[in-house]
């Protein structure tokens, strides 16, 4: 397959496995634009995927914010010429009990922790896939978007918000059009967020994801 000077967006791109796929696909010679709402943790990304040799930018944007996402995409395209890729990798956890009583004392979830997890893990990557599927078939431009999921879904002790979330996104994107004439593919990834997994091992399994369609 043939990754060289393809351009890819990976939100959540800043740090932790997201950094980690943005600097194993930029030594397959991927442009990368990286998003994050951390200015400085972008910049460490971005030098380290430069000195690999390939372009990288960084984006400043709230993937929960609809406004933020569609200048960010837009900008992208305007910096690269082209977008044909997205890994929707994004991602917040507020765990907690939805009630939980101790010692006679009852607490419950707040509605803003379940909102949070929801806006930036469901809303984010709806948002994002939106945009970007739009700006892909505007540019006529071939391409793949690879949401990250986890097995969560099936329900985890004090994550309510969390593995709710992954159901409904699965759900979501099974209802989505699939855009064949456009040469566009939606895949996931499924796995534990919490699990340091090989960086080497995801980010082959990304590449995979991301082989244009022929």
């Amino acid at each position: 397959m043939q990754l060289q000077d393809k351009v890819i967006i990976v939100t959540g791109g800043g740090q932790g496995l997201g950094r980690a796929m943005a600097e194993y696909l930029a030594a397959k010679g991927v442009k990368l634009a990286l998003v994050d709402l951390d200015q400085e943790k972008l910049d460490a990304a971005v030098a380290a995927c430069e000195s690999a040799g390939t372009q990288a930018r960084a984006y400043l944007c709230n993937v929960a914010n609809e406004e933020q996402v569609a200048h960010m995409v837009a900008q992208v395209a305007a910096d690269f010429g082209a977008i044909n890729g997205l890994i929707n990798n994004a991602g917040i956890l507020r765990d907690g009990l939805t009630i939980r009583v101790k010692d006679g004392e009852m607490t419950k979830m707040s509605l803003a922790n379940w909102q949070a997890v929801i806006d930036v893990n469901l809303t984010g990557v709806f948002l994002c896939t939106r945009e970007v599927a739009a700006k892909m078939i505007e540019l006529k431009n071939q391409g793949a978007i690879v949401n990250i999921s986890s097995i969560s879904r099936a329900g985890n002790m004090g994550q309510a918000n969390y593995s709710r979330l992954w159901q409904k996104l699965r759900r979501l994107f099974l209802c989505s059009v699939w855009v064949s004439r456009r040469r566009l593919r939606i895949r996931w990834l499924i796995f534990l967020r919490m699990t340091i997994l090989p960086v080497v091992f995801l980010s082959w399994t990304v590449v995979c994801a991301c082989k244009r369609l022929r």
